[in-house]
């Protein structure tokens, strides 16, 4: 696959970091996230700011001593280290303890169909901001390595208006129109799940915003503390689960997601709030706790 022209910037000589940072741009999730900017302009548009700070990094990498070129690169390289089957586990319980559950404590499969259906209709919803967590992590990564915190601030804070722009109107339309949208692509036999794609729809604003903190905190290390959100978010998962579905079912499934989505962002701003000091997260979501 050719590379998108912005990506191939030149590489400094006896630049580690530089050379590390290249490679980050040419793995396999960069080819991925380049396929999918034809989604919005609005991407590319992000793409190219993101290529721009990049560059920026070059030059100010090449002031740096070689020791600390290579000091800067392990730590780049050493940033995803979470234990990879409780990471995994994890994973499995919040994207299936709901459906298992529905269908362990309801004897209505169909139920169970139409809510797995909600969820990958919802779960389309992600394209609009994969590409932007694949784009701007290794610019994290390099603004960590170079100890620049107020740079690393101010992506996150474009980065979170955009996803605010973009996503916030998608979904509350989506689930302004669940019930039409159900009837339109599957029939009417599936407008039962319009409540619950509803609720999907608006828990997908909490998922980009999480999905934003956690890859913050990825690129400046601190991937211990993704899988201590999710320890969290996975137990809160099925306490939730099993207090709201005998009652409620798919509905209350749903809810369950919403609610630990909340507790998730809730912590991972938390979290993220402690390794990098910015006053804006507070005045546009607010002090966490």
């Amino acid at each position: 696959m050719q590379l998108h022209p912005a990506s191939t910037l030149p590489i400094r000589k006896n630049g580690y970091l530089n050379h590390h940072i290249h490679n980050l741009k040419s793995n396999s999730s960069y080819h991925t996230s380049v396929t999918a900017y034809g989604c919005c302009r609005s991407t590319i548009w992000l793409h190219n700011r993101i290529i721009h700070s990049l560059d920026r990094c070059h030059k100010l990498s090449t002031r740096q001593t070689t020791k600390n070129h290579e000091k800067h690169a392990s730590e780049i390289i050493t940033l995803l280290q979470p234990s990879p089957i409780l990471q995994l586990l994890t994973l499995l319980v919040l994207n299936w303890a709901d459906v298992v559950i529905i269908a362990s404590l309801n004897s209505d499969y169909a139920l169970t169909g139409v809510y797995y259906i909600v969820i990958n209709s919802v779960g389309t919803l992600s394209i609009l901001w994969i590409p932007m967590m694949t784009t701007i992590f290794p610019a994290l990564s390099a603004h960590h390595g170079l100890k620049n915190p107020e740079d690393i601030s101010n992506i996150l804070k474009n980065t979170s208006q955009f996803l605010v722009y973009i996503i916030f109107p998608s979904c509350l339309g989506l689930a302004m129109i669940a019930p039409t949208a159900l009837t339109f692509f599957y029939g009417s036999s599936y407008t039962k799940g319009a409540i619950p794609l509803a609720v999907l729809s608006i828990t997908s604003i909490i998922i980009a915003l999480y999905s934003l903190f956690t890859t913050a905190l990825a690129a400046v290390g601190k991937t211990g503390q993704i899988l201590k959100i999710n320890i969290v978010s996975a137990l809160s998962a099925i306490l939730m689960l099993l207090a709201l579905v005998p009652f409620f079912e798919a509905i209350g499934a749903a809810l369950a997601r919403l609610t630990t989505q909340m507790i998730s962002l809730i912590l991972a701003t938390y979290s993220l709030s402690k390794e990098i000091k910015f006053s804006w997260i507070k005045k546009q979501y607010g002090n966490p706790l």
